[in-house]
């Protein structure tokens, strides 16, 4: 398998230009690995990365790749590449059948035919833009932490990265879009927990690969199959997993609180719990129990 630059995927010429280096210097850093590249042989695992399976990621990858379409169109023909793809060095698509799941480049009509656009492993912060669905549904869990989603905006390359909260139900759990107004939002509320994109799709969740780790906004970790965190250095290391903005937990022994490990909200504060057995997250979602699978 074989990653193409830019400038081959139009077939534009590449240069390079060198400059001269006093070896007295540091050495450049090496560059950080791409976050989407077009494969034109084999799959994405093949060269260490993942498919792109939403249309919202699979158009992201098109414009900071530089590609003259960055609007997807979806098909269920099959042979086709897992997810999205680039056909004929002029189009974007993207496979929407099972049927096409695993397969990489496809080439019957000739070089660079059908060439998979992937994403680094892990690159996995995704808009979820299907109306009515959930992070859930892209196999990714919803960003709960206010810095988090910030952050998240940031890396999308979003026009807004300061979130704005808002308490009003229904709306998507945590961070999200509002496409029509250009806005990042971050909900507040635990009645808005699992829910997802709303029904035309305006509001749309910003969603993250899953962890070892589960920040409940409310209800406790039994209640979903999981188990609280009740030493302080399993609490400190859930929280980096979740890329909580403090990952040093100071220890209470009030009550009520929830059991074990816990994140307070409105502090972006870690903390634990020496006792409160049984206790799950505060009704208004300010204390959110932190449980591990």
């Amino acid at each position: 398998a074989r990653v193409r630059t830019m400038s081959e995927a139009f077939g534009i010429a590449e240069f390079q230009f060198y400059g001269v280096l006093d070896d007295a210097l540091t050495p450049p850093e090496p560059p950080a690995e791409p976050e989407f590249a077009v494969v034109s042989a084999g799959t994405c695992a093949d060269v260490g990365m993942e498919p792109i399976n939403d249309q919202g990621t699979c158009e992201r990858a098109a414009a900071q790749l530089g590609l003259p379409d960055t609007v997807a169109s979806p098909t269920t023909a099959s042979p086709r590449p897992e997810g999205c793809y680039w056909f004929r060095s002029e189009s974007l698509w993207i496979s929407t059948t099972a049927l096409n799941t695993g397969k990489g480049a496809e080439t019957s009509g000739g070089t660079f035919d059908r060439e998979p656009v992937c994403k680094r492993a892990g690159a996995s912060i995704q808009l979820q833009t299907t109306p009515s669905a959930t992070c859930a549904d892209l196999g990714l869990v919803p960003i709960i932490s206010l810095k988090e989603c910030e952050a998240a905006a940031e890396r999308l390359g979003l026009l807004d990265t300061t979130a704005d909260s808002t308490g009003s139900t229904p709306r998507p759990e945590g961070c999200y879009w509002f496409a029509s107004g250009s806005a990042l939002w971050f909900s507040t509320s635990a009645a808005n927990a699992g829910l997802g994109a709303d029904a035309d799709g305006n509001r749309q969740p910003l969603c993250k690969p899953a962890s070892a780790y589960t920040q409940l906004q409310s209800g406790k970790c039994a209640d979903r199959g999981l188990v609280p965190i009740t030493d302080k250095a399993g609490c400190e290391a859930a929280a980096a997993s979740l890329g909580l903005p403090d990952t040093a937990a100071d220890v209470t022994s009030y009550s009520p609180r929830p059991e074990g490990c816990y994140w307070f909200a409105s502090a972006s504060a870690l903390w634990m719990s020496t006792g409160n057995v049984g206790v799950g997250s505060d009704a208004d979602g300010g204390r959110q129990q932190i449980c591990a699978q």
